[in-house]
């Protein structure tokens, strides 16, 4: 986990929906595993869209980033997703970073810890 920051996003499994499946993750907080999923579709609300145009690295088209709670990825899931050659597959800029943190902020569905946890991660300091 050595070469997981947060901002950078990743494949990785993802055992929490409903067909488990390969997903882009963004990395909140690698210490404690804490990302944001990334959707090809606006299925879960709270989201905030972000655009390929913006996203070259990771994105094949626009897509949703979840905001209704942090996922947190087992270690055993993590580990096997940092052993693939293409993870991380890009990282977050400065734009994006911010407005996914501020759209965070607005989310009623994350308590104020994870909100901070979002911030921090993305941002920076309060």
């Amino acid at each position: 986990m050595d070469r997981l920051t947060p901002r950078d996003v990743i494949r990785a499994f993802d055992r929490q929906v409903r067909t488990p499946n390969w997903k882009r993750l963004i990395c909140v907080c690698q210490r404690r595993r804490f990302f944001l999923r990334i959707n090809s579709e606006p299925i879960w609300h709270p989201h905030v869209i972000i655009r390929q145009l913006d996203c070259r690295d990771f994105l094949n088209w626009d897509s949703y980033v979840e905001l209704q709670e942090l996922m947190r990825v087992g270690v055993a899931d993590l580990s096997t997703a940092l052993a693939r050659d293409d993870n991380p597959l890009g990282r977050l800029n400065d734009i994006v970073a911010r407005e996914i943190a501020m759209a965070a902020r607005q989310a009623t569905t994350l308590s104020d810890e994870r909100r901070a946890i979002v911030w921090e991660g993305l941002v920076g300091k309060p």
